[in-house]
């Protein structure tokens, strides 16, 4: 029984790792993609 938990518990680790990681790229993504988008934007309206 430890053995299935600590393996279990190794996985959901590395999952939310992954997770972390993969959420950290989107946000820098969106924000760069945002940022590029707001330029193009205001230069539009002037």
């Amino acid at each position: 029984m430890k053995n299935i938990l600590s393996t279990v518990g190794s996985c959901s680790i590395t999952v939310v790792i992954f997770y972390i990681i993969k959420k950290i790229q989107d946000f820098l993504q969106s924000e760069n993609e945002e940022d590029g988008n707001y330029k193009i934007d205001k230069e539009d309206d002037k």
